[in-house]
């Protein structure tokens, strides 16, 4: 079984720059007041899918900030540690949403949030199998 290892001396902090973008995107948008939300968004948009595709995208961005050696040798390690660290932003979106003017914290926005996440790293670890785009016979 292999053993976690520390990151290497060459990894660059620059790699959580992506991710500390969106996360800095999302408590922005979290900070926002309801009525000003809305007014962004068209009336018809669901919540559930912003959600959903924000945090695919924090997903996206905390397995870049991974050292590719590392994601390549514990991959599965990385898929984890994505989930429950996209989660753990989650909830404490959702607690900071709870102090903002007309906005409340959902159970179900979290939900939607690791489901981003979850697709994300299952999208990856798919494509790090090999098997996407291959053709069946």
């Amino acid at each position: 079984m292999k053993t976690l290892q520390p990151l290497p001396e060459n990894y660059s902090i620059m790699r959580m720059v992506p991710c500390l973008l969106v996360m800095g995107t999302i408590f922005f948008l979290s900070h926002t007041p309801g009525e000003e939300i809305a007014a962004l968004l068209p009336s018809e948009t669901n919540d559930k899918l912003c959600h959903f595709l924000a945090y695919f995208v924090l997903a996206a961005s905390f397995l870049w900030a991974f050292s590719p050696s590392w994601r390549q040798k514990f991959p599965f390690y990385a898929a984890i540690l994505v989930v429950f660290f996209s989660f753990l932003y989650g909830c404490f979106d959702e607690f900071h949403q709870s102090f903002i003017v007309s906005r409340t914290a959902d159970g179900a926005d979290i939900i939607a949030d690791s489901c981003g996440a979850i697709c994300c790293s299952i999208l990856w670890l798919f494509i790090l199998s090999g098997k996407f785009g291959k053709k069946r016979r």
